[in-house]
């Protein structure tokens, strides 16, 4: 088995608030958009998909972005947004992103397939990504978070502290 390093998972905490149990709940990650100097721009490489469900032994092809069942007013279950890994390892990691030092951190979005056009990875810096929640027994839900990212391999409390920052608006 090949060491990876370390990394830092983000994840999302969904919980359903109604009366009734949702079925089929996917989170669908529809856009990136980049925080610039001169507004917001839209990150073009980036593929619109489904992000996958935490903790479960299901391989994305196997049905990891679908969620059976989400029983009501129930503790959240888990879904992966973003990881960070160590810089040290991200060629190894299959993360490389052009334009972006050897030394600073990559953010890889948790979406169902990776793309060959990097779509699923990020630069250092602050992104806005736009999400829906869907499930086949109730109305979709949009959410916008906020993410940022110095792009510094930091230790894990400063990494949540400085190097990371996340906000649902």
């Amino acid at each position: 088995m090949t060491d990876l390093g370390q990394f830092y998972y983000f994840r999302l905490a969904i919980a359903n608030e109604g009366n009734a149990p949702a079925h089929d709940v996917q989170v669908f990650l529809s856009k990136v958009e980049r925080i610039c100097d001169d507004g917001v721009e839209n990150v073009d490489r980036f593929t619109p998909m489904n992000l996958c469900w935490s903790d479960t032994d299901e391989l994305p092809s196997e049905g990891r972005v679908t969620r059976a069942l989400l029983l009501a007013d129930t503790p959240p279950v888990y879904c992966d947004l973003i990881h960070i890994g160590d810089p040290t390892f991200r060629k190894l990691a299959g993360e490389e992103l052009d334009g972006v030092p050897s030394y600073k951190t990559v953010l890889g979005l948790d979406v169902q397939f990776p793309t060959y056009t990097k779509g699923h990875l990020l630069e250092p810096g602050t992104y806005l990504l736009h999400l829906t929640l869907a499930a086949s027994n109730c109305s979709s839900t949009h959410h916008t978070v906020k993410i940022s990212c110095t792009g510094e391999w930091l230790s894990e409390n400063q990494m949540y502290e400085v190097g990371f920052k996340m906000k649902k608006l």
